[in-house]
């Protein structure tokens, strides 16, 4: 019924007149179809960021250079700690043990000069007494007896100290560890954003490329319509 009373309205009116109508509609057409054809597409607003991870992996490559040199130097001193121990010093003691009781004596002295505090290179005690060809004394003197238990005491000193060391060392490589997890977390944050702004992007351009479609259909559709037009104006 609608496209009947658009005939009738037509069909009353001069040929002129339809001319002049379909002009103007042609017009708004080609109008339309050129605005849709090269006006940009219209496409969801979505920010995008394009994160730049270079400062942040030079600062996490620079820590885990600084970690590895921290884990070998605690290596090294692990096992300079333990040669001594194990090594050195068992040694030592295997060959205190060997000596003669005057070359005894003599280490003794120079242990009480070089560790004591009382004991001086002039003072004639210790000294070996040979009683008979069995038995012999090792004199010392009182500054002697006291440097000997001083030189005791600050032996149990250093080794709880030592235990304290290696407790500490224990716990920094503890440390260590962990900030190497925290880096890894965080470079595995900056590789998930960089995931998903790529991602993000890659929407962006399938939705570009959708509008961009939707527009050449439209303006085909339209160029069409306006080419119809304008043969039915030619042809009155």
């Amino acid at each position: 019924m609608a496209s009947a009373s658009w005939f009738l309205i037509f069909k009353s009116m001069n040929n002129s007149k339809v001319v002049i109508i379909l002009s103007i509609l042609v017009g708004l057409l080609l109008g339309f179809g050129a605005y849709h054809f090269f006006m940009p597409p219209r496409i969801e607003k979505e920010t995008v960021t394009i994160y730049d991870s270079s400062k942040e992996q030079a600062v996490i490559d620079s820590l885990e250079v600084v970690i590895e040199d921290q884990k070998d130097r605690i290596t090294d001193l692990l096992d300079s700690a333990k040669y001594i121990k194990e090594v050195v010093v068992v040694k030592e003691v295997e060959k205190i043990k060997e000596l003669p009781v005057s070359e005894n004596v003599e280490l003794l002295k120079e242990n009480l000069i070089r560790h004591g505090e009382l004991t001086q290179e002039t003072d004639t005690l210790p000294s070996m007494i040979a009683l008979s060809d069995k038995d012999t004394l090792v004199t010392i003197s009182e500054n002697n007896v006291k440097d000997v238990n001083m030189i005791a005491a600050k032996l149990r000193g250093e080794e709880e100290i030592n235990y304290k060391l290696e407790e500490a060392i224990f716990d920094q490589d503890q440390i260590i560890s962990e900030q190497q997890e925290i880096i890894d977390n965080k470079s595995s944050i900056i590789v998930n954003q960089e995931a998903a702004f790529s991602e993000s992007i890659q929407r962006l351009n399938k939705s570009l490329q959708v509008e961009r479609t939707k527009t050449i259909i439209t303006a085909s559709v339209l160029g069409t319509a306006a080419a119809i037009l304008s043969i039915i104006c030619l042809s009155k």
